[in-house]
């Protein structure tokens, strides 16, 4: 498990500021703006929370893997809801870089979604044929 935390962290890692390149580049070109409060912090949340839950799910699965789809659905609730209040409090706070904001952490969010999940499938998988070798041996 601690090699596949590592793995997920670096290439996280990786995709965040790979992504933090291309925001800053897709609001200079679309809205026109260089910088805005927000861009970094939205991601970081994004990438904090996504990093988190995923070791979480790990060490849930590694000790009781009947229990993964349970607490994935209740993760991805709780995730959403705090997506939820975090753009809200934004919104309320930032009224002028809302579009830039709803467009960088949608799609931060959308890039870390797909990336949890595959990530998530290898882990099975790769669980899956360790135990398979075992039972054979």
């Amino acid at each position: 498990m601690k090699e596949s935390v590592k793995r997920f962290l670096i290439r996280s890692l990786m995709i965040l500021f790979l992504l933090e390149i291309l925001a800053w580049a897709f609001c200079s070109l679309m809205f026109n703006v260089y910088d805005f409060p927000g861009r970094i912090v939205s991601m970081l949340i994004v990438w904090v929370v996504t990093v988190g839950f995923h070791y979480w799910l790990l060490k849930v699965v590694d000790k009781n893997p009947r229990s993964f789809n349970w607490v994935y659905m209740m993760q991805t609730g709780v995730k959403l809801f705090l997506y939820i209040i975090c753009v809200f409090v934004y919104l309320l706070s930032f009224r002028e870089f809302a579009r830039q904001f709803v467009v960088v952490f949608l799609i931060t969010y959308i890039v870390f979604a797909v990336f949890e999940v595959v990530s998530m499938l290898n882990f099975i998988k790769n669980k899956a044929g360790s135990s398979e070798k075992m039972s054979k041996d």
